[in-house]
This record gives structure tokens, C-alpha cells and sequence, in this order.
């Protein structure tokens, strides 16, 4: 029996209704059919979305329930049954009962309505008359082992079968103008593009050599290939190509390819060796990243260029020979490559960006080539292994945080070119007893190995490695951002009357700071300049004059001046204070006493006392002001807000 409401939509029936349901809004009427119980779950044998009249359609639908409970058409016996189904617009789709999803209708298909059942689906079928296969059309069907393309296929979307993890065959009809199959691996019509390997299909594979180009994520998770054998007439190697094929062991890449895209090989875990052309000028971004295996690579001496992250996180690789071709080198080109023990940069390489050599803390020994103008930041952070290095008189920046927790170098010479160097280049370097500079260089002095500008007004670095009680220079005025960052064998500082500014992070993490003096000068403490000290008991500020203790910043953006020195028992705040910023004291879980000499209770940022016992903390404010402090927000939370004597 065929229903056809205004030509446009129609429903057969079916055997062994047990319920129909329908739903009337204006002018539509949905009408579900029901057929049986799987799992306890009913199954919709068909959905029909019909435009008229809702009160003419809802009758029409009783009606139609009365006859599909006895009527069976459009379906011989024989026939697999469906068990759910949907219309949307000129598409119709149905999953039978053996898991095969059906599609049908005309043009372009970009609507997966079925996706909610593709735990169900093992197998799909698209029937002639549907033209594309849009982008992650069966993306993650990891149940699907084949897939059937009609003949009018004209386009299938990037990343349509990515994920299918147990598809075997892709066919393609024969009589399809663009695409064919071999073998179940999907092709241009020409044999001269491989577009998708099926992912489930285990063991090696020869591309046939008729193949000029392999398209992006054409391998992508193929996670049962073994070994890959590339011909020669392959040029170029799409972005993505082989990323996550788990099993790929080794791959040689033949002269012929001139281009290798993006992550190409990215998280082949089990890739050991990789051979690359001559022909090659560019290893693009993330290629191998995360190849946690590969222990080696060669590369063609046409590379001209090595992109950022291009070799993150390869934890086996032991060496790397940088060919005299290479000009440029990523940021994170070498993120994290913990095993590899040495490395020479030629005298080919103008630029090696930022954190490109970070984390490699296998790394022993480094030889920087004379092109090298600017060591960015982070180049060669936490390459702990790291003991000595000589920077070339051609370098005349050093970029912040370049050397930052470096802990196996001690000595460090900078050369006279230098004029730049950026905050924390050195810091948290917990060995390094002395930076030394040049006599000849214009913008450095070092004195007993502590880094200052020319004119000694600031003090930039202090070596981590040294210990005991320090006493700044009377010459300086500022004392810049993360100047003794990690200082763990200091034990007291003094400031001295001269010094008027004391940088973010200045103290940060000194572990074994327990006194601090601040002479009479201070009017401005950076964010975070005390925070982690945590054997700091005592800050002694021999001045009022104080006016910005960190910053009274928006939540996000913390100060944290003194977070986590959770042995501070007591401190002072000047007169002149106007605020306190965010997480100023966060953690100073045994502060108990606060002397705040301001007649105006300031401001509180967010989190400011957060993990201090405010209740059982004296506040001691001036005698004329303790009533307002009991009222202020944030200062009345005190249990104990008594005058200053």
C-alpha cells in the first residue's frame, strides 16, 4: 500500500506493527511506524515527514494504522527488513537488520541524520543517483568493513572514512567517470592519486607506480599497516597522509617526492627509521611529531627549511645531523627530544626560533653555527643534561627564558656582540655559579659572575648556583623581572637604599630565602615577587613609601606577591599601599599577624587571603580606623582587627 500526500512523500508498509505514532504541528504531520522490540528498544521501521493539514493528516494516519496492521507491501518475504529509517528532503536512508546502511536520492549528500546509529551500521551502501560524500560523512564507523560508491559519485569530502577502524574494501562502480578501486584502495580515475586506503586493512602495501600524488589523510589511522613501499613516480605527500598508523615501522622516501605536508607521519608510534630525498626542501610542521620510536632519521641535503614542531616529541631519537643546506629551524622543531645527546647547527642557519631545542635534557653538547644573529627564548630551556656552551661573536640577542632551567650548566661567557638579552634568559639554571661577559661588550658587566647593565643600575641575573647571604650593589636602582628566579641556596637579601623598583617574579621559587630587608627607596613591587618562597619568615620594609605591592588586576590575571610562602608568619604594609592585588598572600597558611599602617582600608583583589587562617590572624590597623576596617569588604572577615600600639 502506498500513501501519497501531495506527490511528495511516501511510506510502505509493513508486517507486525505494534504501534504507530504520530505527531501534528500547524501543516506537518511526522508519523513513526514501529515494528518490533530489539534489545528492549523499539524499531522504527520508517519516518514520514508530511506537509497538509494537521487534523485531515491526523486522521488519515488512524486510518493508515489500521491497515498497516494488516496489510504487508513493498517488501517480498525474503527481504531483509529494515529496523530504522529516515526522509530528509530528496535523501532517504535505512539501516537493515544485517547492519547495511542504504542511502538513496539525488545530488549532493550532507546531511547524517543516521550517525546516532552507527554502532549499528556494519556495511554502507550508496545508490546511484547521490553525487558526493561529504566530509567526515562515516567518521568514526569504527563497525563499517565495506563500503560500496555508485557510479555517479563525482566527490568524496576530506576525512569521509577517517576512524572507520575495521574498513577493509572501498568499490567503487566501474562505470564511475572519476573515482576507481583497487583492491579496495580508492583512487582517481587515472590511477595517479591514491585518495583513501581503507583504515582496517592490515599488513604491507605497495602503491602502485602509476601514483604521482597521495592525498591528504589518505593512510590516516591505519593502524594494521606494517611497512609502506613508495615508488618512485610519487611527487608529493599530502598533509596528514600517514598520521597515526601505529604500526608503520620504517618508511624510505624515494628523490621523487619534492613535498611532504603537514603531520604527515604524525604519532606513527612505532616508525623507528625514516630516510628522506634528496628532492625534498621543506619538512613541514608536525611531520613526525610524536613518533615516540624513531631512534633515526636522515635527511635529504636539499632541506632548506624545518618547520616548528616538525620533530616534537620524538623521545628515541639519539642524534640528528643537520644538513648545510638547512637556513631555518621552527619553534619546537626539536621539543622534548629527551635522548638526543648532541647537536651542531651549521653555519647554513640564520634562525632557529623560539623553544626549538626546549626539554632536550639529554643534551649534552651543542655547537651553535657563526650565522646565528639571535638565540630566541626558549631555544634551549630545560635542556638539563646541558653543561657548557660557547655562543659565537656573531649572536647579538639572547632571547628570555633562552637557557631558563638549564640546571646542569655552570658557567656561561657571553661574547662582546651581545646587546640584547631578555628577561630570564638564565633563570632557574640551579648550577650556574657565574655568567661572564666580554670586557669589550657595551650594554653587559658582570661582577662576581652576577649580570648587570653597563652602568650597574640594573640587576638582571643572578646565578641560581650560588648561595648565602647577598647584599645588592648601592649603583642599582631596579632589579629585573625573575632576576634571582630559583635561587634555592640564597638564604637573605638585602635591597639597600638605592634600589627604587623590584621586577615580577624577582624572589620567585627561592626555596631557601628566609629574610628580606627593603631599603627606604621601594615605591613599586612587581606580581609574584615573593611567591613560592617558602621558608620566607620575615620581610622587613624600612620604608612608607611603598605604593604598588604586584598588581590589583581582573580575575584571570594573578599578582600572587607573596603566593605560597607558607612559613611567613608577619608582615607589614606601608601607609602609602593603595591596594592589595589578587592572591597577594595566597597560601601564607602561617601569616598571623598583618600590620597595615593605610587610615583607608584598600581594595582586595580575588583570592588575595585564599588558604589563610584570616580568623585566627591578628590585623593590626590604626586606632582611628578599626571601626572602618570592621566594615570594609574583605578586612572585616578578620577575627581579630585591634590598634596598632
Amino acid at each position: 500500500m502506498i500513501c501519497d500526500i501531495k506527490k511528495k512523500h511516501y511510506l510502505c508498509t509493513m508486517k507486525n506493527v505494534v504501534d504507530i505514532s504520530c505527531f501534528s504541528s500547524g501543516k506537518w504531520l511526522e508519523m513513526r511506524v514501529f515494528d518490533g522490540l530489539k534489545d528492549g528498544i523499539r524499531l522504527a521501521r520508517q519516518t514520514v515527514y508530511s506537509y497538509g493539514y494537521g487534523r485531515i493528516l491526523a486522521s488519515l494516519a488512524i486510518a493508515l494504522f489500521v491497515l498497516l496492521s494488516a496489510v504487508s507491501c513493498g517488501k517480498k518475504e525474503n527481504e531483509d527488513p529494515d529496523i530504522i529509517s529516515g526522509v530528509t528532503d530528496n535523501f532517504s536512508w535505512r539501516i537493515t537488520s544485517e547492519g547495511t546502511l542504504i542511502i538513496s536520492g539525488t545530488g549532493d549528500w550532507a546531511t547524517y541524520d543516521y550517525q546516532e546509529y552507527q554502532s549499528s551500521i556494519t556495511s554502507v551502501v550508496i545508490e546511484s543517483g547521490i553525487t558526493s560524500v561529504g566530509g567526515s560523512a562515516f567518521y568514526d564507523f569504527s563497525k563499517i568493513t565495506k563500503v560500496s560508491i555508485p557510479n555517479t559519485i563525482t566527490s568524496i569530502g576530506w576525512s569521509a572514512f577517517t576512524g572507520c577502524s575495521n574498513l577493509l574494501f572501498i568499490n567503487v562502480d566501474a562505470n564511475n567517470r572519476v573515482y576507481t578501486s583497487d583492491n579496495g584502495v580508492v583512487f582517481d580515475k587515472a590511477k595517479t592519486t591514491l585518495i583513501q586506503y581503507p583504515t582496517g586493512k592490515p599488513g604491507a602495501y605497495t602503491i602502485p607506480n602509476t601514483v604521482t600524488s597521495i592525498e591528504n589523510s589518505a593512510f590516516i589511522g591505519c593502524s594494521g599497516l606494517t611497512s609502506v613501499d613508495i615508488p618512485n613516480s610519487v611527487a608529493s605527500i599530502g598533509w596528514n597522509a600517514f598520521a597515526s598508523c601505529g604500526n608503520l615501522t620504517e618508511v624510505s622516501i624515494p628523490n621523487s617526492v619534492t613535498s611532504i605536508g603537514s603531520a604527515a607521519f604524525y604519532d606513527c608510534s612505532s616508525l623507528t627509521s625514516v630516510i628522506i630525498s634528496n628532492s625534498v626542501k621543506i619538512i613541514e610542521s608536525s611531520t613526525f611529531e610524536d613518533c615516540i620510536n624513531l631512534t633515526s632519521i636522515i635527511i635529504g641535503n636539499s632541506v632548506e627549511t624545518i618547520r616548528f614542531n616538525a620533530f616534537q616529541n620524538c623521545i628515541s631519537l639519539t642524534s640528528i645531523t643537520i644538513p648545510n643546506s638547512v637556513k631555518s629551524i621552527g619553534y619546537n622543531a626539536f621539543q622534548n627530544c629527551i635522548s638526543l645527546t648532541e647537536l651542531t647547527i651549521p653555519n647554513s642557519v640564520t634562525s632557529i626560533e623560539s623553544g626549538a631545542f626546549s626539554g632536550c635534557s639529554g643534551l649534552t653538547s651543542v655547537t651553535i653555527g657563526s650565522s646565528i644573529r639571535e638565540i630566541a627564548g626558549s631555544v634551549f630551556g630545560d635542556c638539563s643534561g646541558l653543561t657548557s656552551l660557547i655562543i659565537p661573536n656573531t649572536v647579538t640577542s639572547i632571547g628570555g627564558g633562552a637557557f631558563f632551567g638549564c640546571s646542569g650548566l655552570t658557567s656561561i661567557t657571553i661574547p662582546n656582540s651581545v646587546t640584547s638579552i631578555g628577561w630570564s634568559a638564565f633563570s632557574n639554571c640551579t648550577s650556574l655559579m657565574a655568567i661572564n661577559i666580554d670586557a669589550n661588550n657595551s650594554a653587559y658587566i658582570s661582577e662576581d659572575g652576577i649580570l648587570f647593565d653597563k652602568n650597574k643600575n640594573i640587576l638582571i641575573t643572578y646565578p641560581a648556583g650560588k648561595s648565602g647571604v647577598y647584599t645588592i650593589p648601592n649603583s642599582v636602582s631596579t632589579i629585573a623581572d625573575y632576576a634571582f628566579g630559583g635561587c634555592s641556596g640564597l638564604t637573605e637579601i638585602i635591597t639597600g637604599n638605592s634600589v627604587t623598583k623590584i621586577g615580577n617574579s624577582a624572589f620567585r621559587d627561592c626555596s631557601g630565602l628566609t629574610f628580606v630587608t627593603i631599603g627606604n627607596s621601594v615605591t613599586n613591587i612587581g606580581s609574584g615577587v615573593f611567591s613560592g618562597c617558602c621558608s620566607l619568615t620575615t620581610v622587613q620594609f624600612n620604608t612608607d613609601n611603598i605604593r604598588t605591592l604586584g598588581r590589583y588586576g581582573q580575575q584571570g590575571r594573578p599578582s600572587s606577591v607573596f603566593a605560597e610562602s607558607s612559613s611567613l608568619t608577619t608582615f607589614i604594609i606601608g601607609s602609602e599601599v593603595t591596594q592589595i592585588p589578587n592572591m597577594a598572600f595566597y597560601g601564607c597558611s602561617s601569616l598571623t599577624e598583618i600590620i597595615n599602617n593605610a587610615t583607608a582600608p584598600q581594595p582586595i583583589g580575588y583570592n588575595a587571603f585564599d588558604h589563610v587562617n584570616i580568623v585566627n590572624c591578628t590585623l593590626r590597623v590604626p586606632a582611628a580606623s578599626v571601626a572602618t576596617y570592621k566594615e570594609a569588604i574583605g578586612w572585616k572577615d578578620f577575627g581579630n582587627i585591634v590598634a596598632l600600639e
